[in-house]
């Protein structure tokens, strides 16, 4: 199809998200299907590292539209594939504020033992939230037409936040976060603003705010989860609930590199004062950041940061083999 360069750029409004939202949802659900009934539910086996490898290479490009992030992990010898793609819950279709959401799936191909897995993750995302990313960032067009997909690049940090955040609030925190915390998700154009689920142990993402709404302190918390993320954006620790679950792979020095990462920034302040804006008594919201010092203090290592070093020399892939080697044994 030829494109007018010279036409009037495409405005996004409100029925136009609501339509495109809708296509979004079908698109994700169906490439969820696709992976589950192709890949998943088949039991595909790998005879040997190079059937694996082309199982591999077969994934990434059945789902490089449809996944969030990919991770290719594990060593030579014992490598995996896993990758999070987003659908519905039949029993759980809307959040717990009765809106319609999609629900990350991580899927993991591992070569030995070879097994092909799927569980629900750490996160849920409210049609509303999808609904602003179209209206407050700019459209991309595909064949002359707004391409639904685009905002798919926006989610790129909702799987290593959503799992960092779910295990700092639920595993190692206390009950009262939940009712009083708002976690933040950077994106590349904003932020999204969340709401803690206790019941299925999860934020659950209620909006977007683009960046030139952000307030000083949103802005300020942005750049810190930017820095204290990067590099480990697609890693281990952003499939944290299958890994853990299968035993495949461990995340807790990851966990541990963020948590210093962020007690260490200048805006961390900023940090507790976006995440628990809501808390008005001023005794209560004191009390409840300084236990949020702890539970952070805790997750982190007085010996991280000579850790974290060796990560930026390695890289993820590697650096979590080396730490296999010491936690366990060589392949």
């Amino acid at each position: 199809m030829h494109l007018d360069l010279n036409a009037a750029p495409i405005t996004v409004t409100e029925s136009l998200a609501k339509g495109l939202k809708d296509r979004f949802f079908n698109e994700m659900i169906n490439g969820a299907k696709i992976a589950s009934d192709k890949f998943v539910k088949k039991k595909i086996t790998s005879k040997n590292r190079s059937s694996f490898a082309k199982l591999a290479a077969t994934v990434k490009s059945s789902f490089e539209e449809n996944a969030l992030i990919v991770y290719e992990g594990g060593s030579n010898g014992k490598p995996y594939l896993i990758f999070d793609l987003l659908t519905t819950m039949e029993d759980r279709q809307y959040n717990s504020w009765d809106e319609k959401c999609l629900t990350g799936t991580t899927f993991l191909f591992n070569y030995s033992p070879s097994v092909t897995l799927d569980s629900f993750t750490t996160y849920s995302i409210s049609e509303h939230a999808i609904a602003r990313l179209y209206l407050r960032t700019k459209p991309v067009l595909k064949n002359g037409i707004v391409d639904c997909k685009y905002i798919t690049r926006e989610l790129f940090y909702v799987p290593i936040w959503a799992s960092f955040w779910g295990a700092i609030l639920y595993a190692y925190g206390s009950s009262k976060f939940f009712e009083n915390a708002s976690p933040l998700i950077p994106t590349h154009s904003g932020i999204f603003i969340c709401d803690f689920d206790e019941k299925n142990m999860k934020p659950e993402i209620r909006t977007f705010v683009d960046d030139v709404h952000l307030s000083e302190s949103q802005v300020a918390t942005k750049n810190l989860m930017l820095q204290a993320s990067k590099g480990l954006e697609v890693s281990p620790l952003s499939f944290l609930v299958l890994l853990a679950r299968s035993g495949i792979d461990n995340a807790e020095m990851l966990a541990s590199i963020i948590a210093r990462r962020v007690l260490a920034s200048i805006d961390y302040d900023s940090l507790k004062n976006s995440f628990f804006y809501r808390i008005e008594d001023d005794v209560k919201r004191a009390s409840i950041k300084n236990e949020f010092d702890k539970v952070l203090k805790m997750v982190s290592d007085p010996a991280t940061q000579k850790i974290d070093d060796a990560l930026k020399v390695l890289g993820v892939r590697r650096f979590q083999a080396e730490i296999k080697k010491i936690l366990i044994q060589p392949d």
